[in-house]
């Protein structure tokens, strides 16, 4: 990082970036301001390493951290580091050797980019086909667990002949092609219920449901660690209708049927 005011900038870019996608960063929204602060301070030039953000992490509770308070200090910077990474390749990255991983928390599965197209392959075998829609009754739930949410996510599905061959192609992340970013790994979202399997909805390895032929097997979620964030999502949708006081569908191609 070759200015002070530069960090500022980018934690500013950052935190606007993932608030727009729905991301309330309490607690990060005040650290990394926090952490541009006494990067300033410091007079640090170059690029950002593990010791200088050691020290940051240890100044808390006024210089006399313990390695607990520590170390989630220094987890609220790892997203950030991560994708200033694309700005700022020399950018360092600390893992739980520094001060060790935070009590009691286990280490969710981080999914790599190949991962991210598998599980959106299964999604493309979900949807309603246009050979389907006749004799489909579309004016209730069609149960067959297909999702999508993430604004950063966008892709296309390729139909091809049969629900076997349909496919996720052209998939974008965070503006970027997924295969140009094997370089980086992401973690997911998810609600209980999806990370439990989803039940009927097949993300458990079972058959896909919902009169899909040829009993192709779901992407199986189940078997990955996660992590409990104590969020509760009816509790968060609740709150952001009253904060808005509405919800509003949005069609913004960020998931596109070929013909």
């Amino acid at each position: 990082m070759n200015a002070p005011m530069d960090l500022q900038a980018r934690v500013q870019q950052y935190l606007a970036e993932r608030r727009r996608l729905g991301f309330h960063l309490r607690s990060p929204g005040h650290a990394l301001p926090n952490f541009a602060r006494f990067v300033e301070t410091s007079k640090h030039t170059g690029a950002l390493t593990v010791e200088l953000m050691a020290q940051w992490a240890r100044q808390a509770q006024g210089g006399n951290a313990s390695a607990e308070t520590a170390a989630r200090r220094l987890a609220w910077l790892r997203p950030f580091l991560r994708w200033l990474q694309q700005f700022e390749p020399q950018t360092e990255v600390p893992d739980d050797s520094t001060f060790g991983p935070i009590p009691g928390r286990v280490a969710p599965h981080i999914y790599q980019p190949e991962e991210i197209e598998a599980l959106l392959h299964s999604n493309a075998q979900r949807v309603l086909r246009p050979e389907e829609i006749g004799g489909t009754d579309t004016a209730g739930f069609v149960a067959r667990g297909f999702l999508h949410a993430s604004l950063a996510l966008r892709y296309r599905i390729a139909l091809g002949e049969d629900a076997a061959s349909a496919r996720a192609r052209d998939v974008m992340l965070f503006d970027r092609p997924v295969r140009a970013q094997y370089d980086r790994v992401f973690r997911l979202a998810m609600t209980t219920y999806l990370a439990l399997g989803s039940f009927g909805e097949r993300w458990n390895g079972q058959p896909l449901s919902g009169g899909i032929p040829g009993d192709l097997a779901g992407y199986d979620l189940r078997a990955f660690p996660r992590q409990h964030t104590g969020l509760v999502y009816r509790n968060l949708l609740v709150d952001f209708i009253r904060d808005r006081g509405r919800v509003d569908g949005i069609c913004d191609g960020r998931v596109q049927v070929d013909a």
